[in-house]
Formats: C-alpha cells, sequence, structure tokens
C-alpha cells in the first residue's frame, strides 16, 4: 500500500504506520505491484486498520505532525508494535463490544497512538504541560463508569488504582469544576434514573436498583435524586412506566 500527501509517500508493508491528515490532499493506492513483506507481489486484496484521531486531542505541535505525515512508521517493536496489536484486537472483537467498551479502548487508543507518535517524531518533552492530565481524566472517567456499583468507589481507591495522590485527584476535579464525590453521584444518579425506566427492571424496588448503584442510603439517595431531576425516584418510574411505549421499528431507517 501507499499513502502519499504534499511532497511525502509511504510505501508500506505488512505492520507499518502511516499518518495522513484528511484536512488536505491526500491519495491512497492499494496495488500488488508494491510488494508483500518479502518483497515479492501481493497476493489478494490489501487490507488495513485506519484510527481516526481528532486533531485537537493528538498532543503534539502541528510542525511535529507535519513531519510525520505520509512517512512509513514501522512497528516491530515497542510503542508500535504494542499498538498495532492493540488496534488488531480491537478489530477483531468489534462485534462483541458494548457502547462502555467502546468508551474506554477509545481512550486506551488514543493514550496508546498519542505515544507512538511522540515517540516518532521524538517530541515526549514537548507535550503540551495539560495533556497527561487530560488523558488522565480521561481513563480516570471511563474507570468511574466501570465501578459506578462499588460501594467502596471513591477517591481513596480511585487514586490507588491510578497510581497517583489524592491530593492530585483531587486537584484534577478541580480544574474540572466538579468534586470527585460529586461526579460519582452524578453517574450514579444517571444509572438509577435509567434502570428505574426500563420495563424489564419495574418488578426490582427502587431501593434495589439505589443499592445496585452503590447508594445504600435510602434517604440519602430520595434527596440526591430530587434535587438532581425535581422528583422523587418513585414519582420518576411511575410517570415512566405511565407513558406510552414506543414501538415504532428502526427496520428500514437511514
Amino acid at each position: 500500500m501507499t499513502v502519499s500527501q504534499g511532497r511525502s509517500e509511504a510505501r508500506l508493508v505488512a505492520g507499518d504506520f502511516a499518518l495522513w491528515s484528511s484536512s488536505h490532499p491526500y491519495r491512497g493506492d492499494a496495488a500488488g505491484s508494491v510488494g508483500g513483506p518479502d518483497g515479492g507481489p501481493c497476493d489478494g486484496p490489501s487490507r488495513a486498520i485506519v484510527l481516526h484521531l481528532p486533531r485537537a486531542l493528538v498532543p503534539l505541535p502541528e510542525a511535529k505532525v507535519g513531519d510525520l505525515l505520509a512517512r512509513t512508521l514501522p512497528a516491530a517493536a515497542g510503542m508500535g508494535r504494542i499498538l498495532a496489536q492493540h488496534l488488531a484486537s480491537v478489530a477483531g472483537e468489534a462485534h462483541l463490544l458494548t457502547e462502555q467498551d467502546c468508551a474506554r479502548l477509545g481512550v486506551i487508543s488514543l493514550d496508546l497512538a498519542a505515544g507512538f507518535l511522540a515517540e516518532r517524531a521524538d517530541a515526549a518533552a514537548r507535550l503540551p504541560p495539560e495533556t497527561p492530565h487530560r488523558l488522565l481524566l480521561s481513563r480516570i472517567d471511563v474507570f468511574l463508569r466501570d465501578n459506578l456499583a462499588d460501594p467502596g468507589l471513591g477517591p481513596a481507591a480511585i487514586a490507588a488504582h491510578h497510581h497517583i495522590s489524592v491530593r492530585l485527584l483531587h486537584q484534577l476535579f478541580r480544574e474540572r469544576g466538579e468534586t470527585v464525590s460529586a461526579s460519582i453521584r452524578r453517574g450514579r444518579l444517571e444509572r438509577c434514573r435509567a434502570d428505574l425506566a426500563e420495563p424489564s427492571l419495574w418488578h426490582v424496588t427502587v431501593r434495589k436498583i439505589a443499592m445496585r448503584w452503590g447508594m445504600d442510603n435510602p434517604a440519602g439517595f430520595n434527596r440526591a435524586f430530587r434535587a438532581a431531576y425535581g422528583t422523587t425516584p418513585g414519582e420518576y418510574r411511575r410517570s415512566a412506566s405511565a407513558a406510552p411505549s414506543d414501538n415504532t421499528s428502526c427496520a428500514g431507517r437511514e
């Protein structure tokens, strides 16, 4: 395969990466004449995994990114090999992934890709100072979503899992404008509200749903739910159960 952009052209064999910008003209070709990994002709179609990275989330200076465009980036070892194996695994398991899986893997993919590109550009020391914190916050967000049901989820557990101090954790959330506890509570309330409106769970008591998401104080749960949504959990469930269901099929929609 080849990828060309500007005055550069990357000639790729199995295991290589190439970077290009969709904001500028580029060209990609896959032809047997390019040759296989051993230099011989390719048999059958070429295949590639494409990872789309929003430019705003790639923590590298513009000049460094420009130096990498349409260059062959071998991935036989180090960060490149880790990234390649990760993407191949994601592609292979895509049909089994849930929305939560995708959110978690998206953060991991971005982190690995940023590290690989920074290594290739010899720019790790020039990453913006806020970038490590931003990526760390993204990983923490995924961890929170995955562990909301754990009643032991709190600042100490979160900090220990990410090998940082509780002080740094609070500082990260203070810059965001929301405390750690408030973020956990908001996530749990959102899960509870979704379960209360789920017909298949209407036989489950409100208290059990609250406990399911780590909220084991009924009075505190009721107060927090009312403060967040302007109604009690029971009233919200009754309203949801009285609402007409939408049985419109999605088949044939574009």
